[in-house]
């Protein structure tokens, strides 16, 4: 596995958050589909524990399905990366 991550942040967990997975800007792991989010994790992080995303670049991130290459990707309700399809409201 490979990462090239260019800016990674500080977060304050508001909610257990899996390592690599999206967490939103409130500090929970992401459980919208289609959730704008701050990062990915890069490890787990307990409720109200500091620790990082990975902000800009390239990272690792848990999947929820399959896609290929230059596909779009969104996060599902668990932080996963799944391919875009269709519009998302």
């Amino acid at each position: 596995m490979q990462k090239i991550a260019i800016l990674t942040l500080t977060y304050k967990a508001s909610g257990a958050v899996e390592a690599y997975r999206a967490v939103g800007f409130d500090g929970a792991q992401a459980s919208i589909r289609g959730q704008k989010v701050i990062g990915v994790s890069g490890r787990d992080a307990p409720s109200g524990s500091y620790s990082d995303v990975d902000a800009v670049g390239t990272t690792i991130v848990r999947c929820g399905g399959t896609f290929s290459k230059g596909d779009s990707l969104i996060v599902d309700t668990q932080g996963r990366a799944i391919k875009a399809s269709g519009l998302i409201s």
